[in-house]
């Protein structure tokens, strides 16, 4: 099974129902609050997601203790406020965007990576944010996608060695192209 980490989004729920349609070992919902690293491991997840939330990454520890714990082992996913923390983890920063956006959707374009396996390029995505990732530290992270208006903003990572990826977008959002494709790229990498 996977592990989906809900931050408390209102998006958490399309996630794991797609997720129920998409991997037949199924989905287990845990609240970040609720939930421990010791708990986590007592699921023995084949992968983890982090799901989209308020606040910013430093306000949501568990992440980073799947990461300590996991990042080796097993395929990991974070979804906007998830994107955020791999960035931060692996040594970015965030900064506030120089125009937020909330509910609007952006053309991204994808650079060679499987991520996007069978994903046109300079597809629409939905976009909820107000914070953007910088300073990625290119030893760790590469930038997949990115989009350029009002500013070039990378709208996911992947790690270099280990299959850890985010999206600053919402894959979930029905107005995103594509999102059942991206997010069985990644389970490709589930075992």
């Amino acid at each position: 099974m996977i592990v989906l980490i809900d931050n408390y989004d209102s998006f958490t729920y399309n996630l794991w129902d797609y997720f129920m349609q998409l991997y037949p070992a199924g989905c287990q919902l845990v609240r970040n609050d609720e939930a421990s690293i010791e708990s986590i491991k007592a699921l023995e997840p084949k992968g983890v997601v982090f799901s989209p939330g308020p606040q910013a990454p430093k306000d949501h520890p568990l992440m980073f203790e799947v990461l300590d714990e996991y990042v080796e082992k097993i395929p990991i996913l974070g979804i906007c406020l998830g994107f955020q923390a791999i960035g931060t983890y692996f040594g970015g920063t965030m900064t506030r965007a120089s125009t937020p956006v909330h509910g609007k959707t952006s053309k991204i374009a994808h650079k060679d990576h499987q991520s996007f396996y069978g994903i046109p390029n300079n597809f629409e995505v939905t976009r909820y944010h107000s914070l953007v990732l910088k300073d990625i530290p290119e030893n760790h992270l590469k930038i997949t996608s990115y989009t350029n208006l009002p500013e070039e903003i990378p709208m996911s990572i992947a790690h270099f060695r280990y299959p850890v990826w985010g999206y600053q977008f919402h894959p979930e959002a029905i107005l995103t192209e594509n999102g059942h494709q991206l997010l069985k790229n990644w389970l490709y990498h589930v075992n």
